[in-house]
């Protein structure tokens, strides 16, 4: 059984690289220039990360922290920095991005009475971009996101 589930994982990491190229071959053909990506899970296991990582010029992934919620802060913090040095060493420690909208999941997700900061947003967004040594890459500037066809084109400096 084992044996069968690796091999459905396998079969959907295939044709999901394989649609993925497939939608990212006209914006290539317009904008060879631009660097394409799509939003990685976390630590979903249903793809191949690893093997995704080929395809995309940036990594990036979906982030929608509940700060201050059930899980206590500490955990929370320790399980993001595990997924940002997962992605971090999906392109050989080259920079990643993190696509995160605390707002809108905060309020429809938990119907919370207070909105997370923006500054605080800002800080762990800031967070992510640094080295491993705490220091800020300021050649990871995002500059545009342009959303087609569900993959993402951005430019980066």
């Amino acid at each position: 059984m084992h044996g069968l589930n690796l091999d459905w994982k396998r079969f959907v990491t295939y044709q999901t690289i394989d649609f993925f190229k497939n939608e990212i071959a006209p914006l290539k053909e317009v904008t060879p220039d631009i660097p394409v990506t799509t939003n990685f899970m976390g630590t979903y296991t249903g793809l191949d990360y690893w093997r995704f990582a080929k395809e995309v010029d940036v990594v990036s992934w979906d982030n929608y922290p509940m700060w201050h919620g059930i899980q206590p802060d500490w955990e929370l913090g320790a399980k993001i920095g595990f997924v940002h040095d997962i992605n971090r060493s999906l392109k050989g420690g080259k920079p990643f991005m993190e696509s995160i909208n605390l707002t809108l999941y905060y309020f429809s997700h938990y119907c919370r009475a207070h909105a997370m900061a923006i500054s605080r947003q800002a800080k762990h967004s800031l967070r992510a971009t640094a080295s491993p040594f705490g220091l800020f890459q300021p050649e990871f500037i995002f500059v545009a996101v342009c959303y087609a066809a569900g993959v993402f084109c951005c430019r980066i400096n």
